[in-house]
């Protein structure tokens, strides 16, 4: 009786564990979805900022100071929104694992082919993905688990493209500061765009602090 008790359990974790499993990799589709079509609809306003650069300032100087900041801060919304949700579902299917780990014990001749394929691999569990994305690099595998860099590349290259679109935009208006003061003015204005992104992330609210404190205990980049 107590073993049939233990299957369903197992049965209906394994379920729950697809489904979560499910939710995270349609949240790996979201983000790349989001991200692609921002670098689209980047493009096009670009294309036609710079087309009628000598044509109408009534159309080249809301595209660089209007729209194309304004559509990097949605899609990076969307993006931490999906971040989040993948976060979360990973933070449950590690609890998952850690059930399954305590019901099924590891057979001796696991241990065995597990030390001799890699220390450094986590592969006796019975269930040990998650483990292993979470788990910190080490020398033995270069690339293994969560790579933060293609975190902080997806964090911040909308950002940097909506400050080098506010860069643009004050050249055009101002094009006097382009021979004389363009250091100062590219510090000023990467710089604004950096504090107004913070204070953006701070406005998201809980599910940003949610990712901040997974961060911590996963080895993910968001100072993900």
């Amino acid at each position: 009786m107590e073993n049939e008790m233990i299957r369903e359990y197992i049965a209906v974790s394994m379920e729950e564990y697809k489904t979560i499993r499910a939710e995270i990799k349609q949240s790996n589709i979201n983000q790349f979805q989001a991200l692609s079509f921002g670098a689209a609809a980047v493009g096009i306003l670009l294309s036609a900022g710079f087309y009628s650069w000598d044509k109408t300032a009534l159309i080249t100087i809301p595209i660089f100071s209007i729209f194309i900041p304004a559509l990097c801060f949605l899609i990076t919304y969307i993006w931490l929104g999906e971040f989040a949700r993948m976060i979360r579902g990973g933070n449950f299917i590690l609890s998952i694992e850690r059930k399954i780990e305590a019901i099924v014990p590891v057979p001796e001749e696991i241990n065995d082919i597990a030390s001799e394929l890699d220390s450094s691999l986590i592969v006796k569990k019975p269930l040990s993905w998650e483990h292993f994305l979470r788990k910190p690099m080490g020398p033995e595998i270069a690339e293994s688990g969560h790579m933060p860099w293609i975190y902080n590349i997806r964090l911040w290259i909308f950002p940097l493209v909506a400050a080098g679109s506010l860069l643009v935009a004050v050249g055009y208006l101002f094009p006097q500061l382009i021979g004389n003061h363009m250091v100062l003015l590219c510090v000023i204005i990467i710089t604004l765009s950096v504090v107004s992104w913070f204070c953006m992330i701070i406005v998201l609210g809980s599910a940003f602090k949610n990712i901040k404190k997974t961060a911590g205990r996963s080895n993910l980049p968001l100072d993900h």
